[in-house]
């Protein structure tokens, strides 16, 4: 299979299809519904319109700071974004997030992370999307909104897909199609379906992916949505370029163009021209294919990065076919360029993280000193007060000293006790604000940024001592399936219950994070694998022995454990410990498996008994 249309041009155009439901649903989150609506109806043909009815209307608010502007910016920012302009889109939806409040409906607080995540994704920071993305996903679990809930968990998948996590994406888009029809949101139906199709061709092969986009295509057209038939054809093609099928390959192509070439959808459109050039390159016109790839060029350059550098690359090798060596070697020298450019965005972006690190220290500080200060001020106080009973002892009678020192000694009482109370208050609200950041809402655990501390830390005192240290990826089997039958308030019964079921079986050593959805994650600080199978066997024995009582009756649950060794690079003990519970998952559930490789390599599981 080609790197190209599938991988970085399939699983971007969800962002593109999803930015303009994205922006109508922005009406809701603050008002301006018929503007929006109209700015979406142009959108299809014309987006710089639709763009400039926003912004007039923005303008004429007469105040920036207007919170009515929020469902503008948002919508404003989703038309940006699908026409690459990055920048301008993190301006208007960082504006929309400022304007909201942490009293806001949470329905309308995931809308504005969603739709910023889904512009990280497109301008080629997935990791970031996909923590927007879950942050909007953990605000929507506790409420009804299933919709809301099956946009976030596509988006999620989308992420996954960008991170090459296939299997995992997968399990996404298929979650958001079963809320999709919940829902009854026939929109989203359509985008999961054809995201789930990409990710089982990637998985299964061509053909299987085909019948799904087929799905997708007859209700997009059954709809009258040109946007998703379009897109549909499109992936259609590219199987089938990928499959042999030359000749309906090419009908299915200009069959999306018809439907495309009006919508201004450069992403899509710049993929469309990428696949038509493969097909004519692999028929031997190799001229014809030059011209699909700079028709493609001419559009990515501008806003798809990704399918930039892809298409250089086959320019360069296209000439190289041709003879031409000149040319292509000015297409490498461009691609190096590009590529190099990308290196430097991570370098400034790591730079960034550890900036706001530095920050985050920085203000530590300044509360330690706070508190210091108020030491301090509780000490002069203290000897004041002693000065004025010596200087009361000389000036007055026996019974003034009494008096004044009685007086003094209450003053000094009350100020005490007001430092002190001040003092607690300021220590609770710190210990409220570093636990609500680091804590799992629903089960209590710590979630996934506090992993990144947690694990720095243990990892730098096994280092220290030269010890082992592991870690274990869990996942609720057929969790899915309780939450479709029995609704999300039981599964959170079932998810708090086993979170406290393996907080209890494990070591005090050991901790556990809720890592999302029904997975976890356990750090095993000094502990080699052998020792960490056998402390988890007895976390799926206690799963497995004693039924979940839940307001729906008793439940049976069981959990497929996946455990690694840490090495140097914790990313590839936690890839390894997850491929091994999937491992775990197909040899058929409730049971735990090892990694049994050096922790930097690909894994090998095994089963234990």
């Amino acid at each position: 299979m080609s790197r190209g249309f599938l991988q970085h041009c399939s699983s971007q155009w969800r962002c593109c299809l999803l930015g303009l439901l994205l922006a109508t649903q922005a009406a809701t989150i603050y008002g301006a519904q018929q503007v929006i609506d109209e700015a979406s109806r142009l959108a299809e043909t014309d987006p710089e319109s639709a763009i400039a009815l926003l912004g007039s209307t923005i303008g004429s608010t007469g105040d920036t700071d207007d919170r009515g502007n929020v469902g503008l910016l948002a919508a404003r920012a989703s038309f940006y974004r699908d026409l690459g302009e990055y920048d301008r889109a993190r301006i208007d939806i960082t504006r929309a997030r400022q304007l909201l409040t942490a009293n806001d409906d949470p329905v309308r607080i995931a809308r504005i992370l969603r739709i910023s995540g889904s512009i990280e994704a497109e301008s080629g920071s997935p990791a970031n999307a996909l923590a927007l993305f879950h942050e909007a996903h953990a605000l929507l679990e506790p409420t009804d909104a299933i919709g809301d809930l099956g946009w976030t968990t596509n988006a999620i998948g989308m992420a996954h897909n960008f991170l090459g996590s296939k299997e995992r994406a997968r399990n996404y888009f298929d979650r958001a199609l079963t809320l999709a029809r919940q829902a009854n949101e026939a929109d989203l139906e359509i985008i999961a379906l054809g995201n789930l199709a990409v990710a089982v061709a990637a998985i299964d092969g061509p053909e299987a992916g085909i019948t799904l986009h087929e799905e997708a295509l007859s209700l997009a057209e059954a709809r009258g949505a040109a946007l998703q038939a379009g897109y549909q054809l499109a992936n259609i093609c590219h199987l089938q370029v990928e499959s042999g099928q030359p000749q309906p390959a090419a009908g299915n192509c200009r069959k999306a163009l018809d439907y495309l070439l009006t919508t201004g959808q450069p992403r899509i459109l710049a993929g469309i021209f990428m696949t038509l050039g493969d097909l004519e390159r692999g028929r031997g016109r190799l001229d014809d294919a030059l011209e699909h790839y700079l028709a493609a060029l001419d559009i990515a350059s501008r806003t798809v990065p990704t399918v930039h550098l892809e298409l250089l690359e086959k320019l360069a090798d296209t000439h190289l076919r041709l003879q031409q060596p000149t040319e292509a070697a000015d297409y490498l020298k461009r691609l190096l360029a590009l590529r190099e450019g990308a290196r430097q965005r991570e370098q400034d972006e790591l730079t960034e993280e550890l900036e706001a690190r530095f920050e985050l220290r920085q203000a530590e500080d300044k509360i330690d000193l706070l508190q210091l200060n108020a030491l301090l001020a509780q000490e002069q106080l203290e000897r004041r007060n002693l000065l004025l009973g010596i200087t009361a002892a000389i000036l007055l009678t026996a019974l003034i000293f009494v008096i004044l020192i009685t007086r003094a000694y209450r003053a000094r009482s009350v100020l005490q006790h007001e430092l002190s109370s001040r003092n607690r208050e300021l220590q609770g609200a710190v210990d409220t604000i570093r636990e609500l950041a680091a804590k799992d809402p629903l089960t209590g655990l710590f979630n996934r940024r506090a992993f990144l501390e947690i694990s720095r830390h243990a990892r730098a005192r096994c280092q220290r001592d030269n010890l082992p240290m592991s870690l274990t990826m869990a996942d609720i089997d057929e969790f899915k399936e309780l939450n479709d039958t029995y609704g999300h308030q039981i599964g959170d019964e079932v998810l708090t219950e086993v979170a406290q079921r393996i907080q209890k079986t494990l070591r005090n050593s050991d901790i556990v994070f809720r890592w999302g959805g029904e997975e976890f994650l356990c750090l095993h600080p000094a502990t080699d694998l052998e020792t960490a199978a056998k402390v988890i066997e007895r976390v799926r024995q206690a799963l497995e022995r004693k039924p979940i009582l839940t307001s729906g009756g008793k439940m049976t649950m069981t959990m497929t454990f996946g455990i690694s060794a840490i090495g140097e690079d914790i990313t590839a003990a936690i890839q390894g410990a997850d491929n091994a519970m999937y491992e775990g998952k197909r040899s058929g559930r409730n049971r735990i498996m090892v990694s049994k490789q050096s922790p930097d390599k690909e894994a090998e599981p095994i089963s234990v008994e």
